[in-house]
């Protein structure tokens, strides 16, 4: 049979594999170094490019910038990296000989990082000083050892700052914990987190023993999840709101597909009709075109819903519709598209905005545009356009 190399196209990655397949043992490592050059220089770029995006997005003088919002819509990225992007490149781009070893290829882009984050509390001269001495060091070491070097070149020069550069570093490590769980098939899901090593190590010992007691053949890490659903069965009562999402010809019984749990993933039909059709008032029944995935309508049976459209209006988006925005609907602003009194307060002028997008709609040069299907069109200050739609109930993300 032919092999993948006859059967590929030019140009593809068969082609470039069996180039770099005949190159001899000094000129493959050659070619790692090259491409690693090539892109640290990309890297460099980027930063600067970043850095002029800032600029001239912060000099149209909107009371808010939209200039992060922006750099997420064009690159598909949230807003929290898109933030931390800014932040890197316009630190970088702010020490030219930081970006120049860049952009040579000298270092690569987490070593530039960790010197300007280093040294940012020194002031010129002294931190132009100890900055080519991080780089010269940085060439040939890694981001870790880099990372220490710098440290280490703060406390032999200023030992105050370098007590309170460690107190912060454990203060943002403090802020930044969390539990989150992501949706998997199965109406499983992966719990993760980032937590303080002693409450971790309080959690697994207290599942431990409680899974102790079990004497079955579950296996020990089974037990473990089953000592935590335990644990939660006798300490909380909670009183639970769940959306059963059904698509209108499923709840008819003309297919057996396409219903959900929200928050939980997909269920088999017979189950999503059993909990729709139940009198118990935890659930509420959100219909949906079975050829749009939209939402139609929605039952009031399980809550009087005094303000019916705002409840539409998020159940029907599901989260912000802002690109790329993925903060749930519960936690946003039901947004006027069109400025009240002018534009109406219907579910078609109506969309969830979290609190930042929804400063960047009203103070920054980022405009929105309705039309007829749901979808929004979003215009950033350079003129890039982005499109958002309503949930997709049949394919949910």
């Amino acid at each position: 049979g032919m092999t993948v190399h006859e059967a590929a196209p030019p140009g593809t990655l068969a082609d470039l594999l069996q180039q770099l397949e005949h190159l001899d043992d000094e000129d493959l490592a050659a070619a790692l170094g090259d491409v690693e050059a090539d892109l640290r220089a990309v890297y460099a770029r980027r930063a600067a490019v970043i850095a002029v995006v800032h600029d001239r997005i912060h000099e149209m003088g909107h009371r808010v910038s939209g200039a992060v919002a922006t750099v997420a819509a064009i690159t598909v990225t949230s807003a929290r990296s898109a933030g931390y992007l800014m932040d890197t490149s316009l630190g970088i781009v702010d020490r030219p000989a930081v970006w120049t070893a860049l952009a040579d290829g000298t270092i690569d882009h987490t070593r530039a990082q960790v010197i300007v984050d280093g040294l940012i509390q020194l002031d010129d001269p002294d931190r132009g000083l100890l900055e080519a001495k991080a780089l010269t060091y940085a060439a040939s070491h890694t981001a870790h050892q880099t990372r220490r070097y710098v440290a280490r070149l703060l406390v032999d020069h200023r030992p105050d700052l370098a007590d309170d550069h460690d107190d912060k570093e454990r203060a943002k490590a403090w802020d930044r914990r969390h539990l989150a769980v992501f949706a998997r098939a199965h109406g499983m899901v992966d719990l993760t987190g980032y937590l303080p090593a002693g409450t971790a190590q309080i959690l697994l010992a207290a599942l431990d023993q409680i899974a102790g007691t079990y004497d079955d053949d579950r296996t020990h890490d089974q037990k473990r999840v089953d000592a935590l659903a335990q644990i939660l069965a006798n300490n909380t009562r909670i009183d639970v709101h769940v959306d059963v999402v059904i698509p209108a010809d499923t709840l008819a019984r003309l297919r057996n597909t396409g219903a959900s749990i929200t928050g939980f993933g997909p269920v088999d039909a017979d189950h999503a009709r059993a909990l729709a059709l139940r009198k118990d008032a935890r659930w509420q029944l959100l219909i949906t075109d079975p050829t749009t995935g939209q939402l139609i309508d929605m039952s009031t049976k399980a809550y009087p819903i005094p303000d019916r459209i705002k409840k539409a209006v998020r159940a029907r988006d599901r989260h912000c519709r802002f690109p790329g925005c993925t903060i749930p609907a519960a936690h946003t602003d039901t947004d006027h598209l069109i400025p009240w009194p002018t534009g109406q307060t219907t579910p078609t002028n109506l969309a969830p905005e979290c609190r930042g997008h929804h400063l960047i709609k009203t103070h920054s040069g980022w405009t929105c545009q309705t039309h007829p299907d749901g979808s929004l069109t979003w215009t950033s200050p350079l003129g890039t356009q982005h499109t958002t739609y309503p949930w997709n109930y049949n394919n949910p993300e």
